[in-house]
């Protein structure tokens, strides 16, 4: 339903425009910030807390450890952070296939 990252009922599955803001709401779930919002939002505070040092662990300390190691920023963003921006993409072809084609009941 609404609030929902993968929420596509209120968008037009045909457009090109509409899909972009689609992509969007996959990138705040596959970053994290959705979750963390809903876990803020319905004080489930254990929750919020553990997801934020995840995401502060994924996305500053390892890559800061990987940088240090190997020197390399294209290393980082190729080998790293580059398999979620593919995810992001793959998860929104599958979902918007997946329900391009089915109609509301009017």
């Amino acid at each position: 339903g609404m609030g929902d990252t993968f929420y596509q009922w209120d968008i037009d599955r045909t457009s090109w425009r509409d899909f972009m803001l689609f992509i969007y709401r996959i990138m705040t779930h596959v970053v994290g910030f959705s979750s963390l919002y809903f876990f803020k939002k319905n004080e489930q505070h254990r929750a919020y807390n553990l997801l934020r040092q995840g995401m502060l662990w994924y996305w500053l300390v390892v890559p800061s450890c990987l940088y240090a190691i190997t020197g390399s920023f294209s290393f980082i963003f190729f080998i790293y952070l580059q398999p979620a921006v593919a995810m992001m993409y793959f998860l929104a072809f599958i979902n918007i296939g997946l329900h391009a084609y089915i109609d509301f009941d009017e």
